[in-house]
């Protein structure tokens, strides 16, 4: 009972060669996935960085020629232009004595705490805000701050759209590795099924067939040239052991056992004759009859 179920619980080659290509492709995948992903991630989000500090750094020159005390009017005409032309969602200006100055009333701006961002998408509210210094004409050294916060969403869709991509791709191909594995192994497993039925029959005692099996596999090929010399051994074996059955060890003459094989032989093929001879006259007496 013991051997019966060790004998069901061994796998084919295609099982474990699959099975080794999950594991591995399982401890590598992730590795893979996230390499990818985040190299896309860090690059998009640079980008996005970058063009948000220029932007920024655009506004801040502009405003720099203004004054604060004498165009003020004008500096909230650029703050609200900007929220008009561009994917800018939030914008303020806060000078020196924290005095804070926004768009203009009905230019839509977003409201709440200025939150600065470190990273994109660090405070999963679709919008990166940034702080930069401004210096108005008659600031006199003193520093104030452009507030902006620009829409982040897009590029952080487009960072799960490519995650998702990744995902579908990597997937697509172990299915792939997968089919590609079985279709091998099983190429592999026709010529070893025929060596195994082929096996079974010589055990059996069908050892006059010869083997008749090629393969273009040199290890399969040298299996079965193996086999085919085996069972050549086994017919030349039965040949003398046949032999010595037959004859005498030391005379090497046809023996009792020879002569009396040949007699029944014989003596069975004329009865079959004789039977023949009766079954066909009586067969042309009984059509004389007739």
């Amino acid at each position: 009972m013991v051997n019966k179920f060790v004998k069901n619980r061994n796998l084919s080659i295609t099982t474990y060669m699959i099975a080794a290509v999950i594991l591995i492709h399982m401890a590598v995948m992730p590795f893979l996935y996230h390499t990818i992903t985040n190299g896309y991630k860090n690059n998009s989000y640079e980008q996005f960085v970058s063009h948000v500090t220029e932007v920024a750094g655009l506004l801040a020159d502009v405003l720099s020629t203004k004054s604060l005390q004498n165009d003020r009017e004008d500096i909230i005409n650029v703050l609200s232009s900007s929220i008009l032309g561009s994917n800018v969602q939030y914008i303020e200006v806060v000078d020196s004595q924290g005095v804070i100055i926004s768009p203009q009333d009905g230019v839509l701006s977003l409201s709440g705490a200025f939150k600065e961002d470190s990273i994109v998408n660090g405070h999963g509210d679709e919008v990166y805000y940034l702080s930069i210094p401004v210096y108005f004409k008659d600031g006199k050294g003193t520093v104030s701050s452009l507030r902006i916060g620009i829409d982040e969403s897009a590029v952080v869709s487009d960072y799960l759209s490519i995650k998702k991509q990744v995902a579908y791709v990597l997937a697509a191909y172990l299915v792939a590795i997968i089919i590609l594995i079985t279709t091998i192994t099983r190429i592999i497993h026709k010529p070893l099924y025929q060596l195994r039925d082929r096996s079974r029959e010589i055990a059996g005692g069908n050892i006059d067939v010869p083997l008749g099996l090629t393969s273009r596999l040199s290890e399969i090929q040298y299996l079965a040239d193996d086999l085919d010399k085996m069972r050549l051994s086994l017919v030349s074996l039965a040949e003398r052991m046949q032999y010595k059955a037959s004859h005498d060890e030391l005379t090497n003459l046809p023996n009792r056992y020879l002569f009396n094989d040949s007699f029944l032989n014989k003596l069975l093929r004329c009865q079959q004759e004789i039977n023949i001879s009766l079954q066909f006259y009586c067969s042309i007496l009984i059509g004389s009859r007739k």
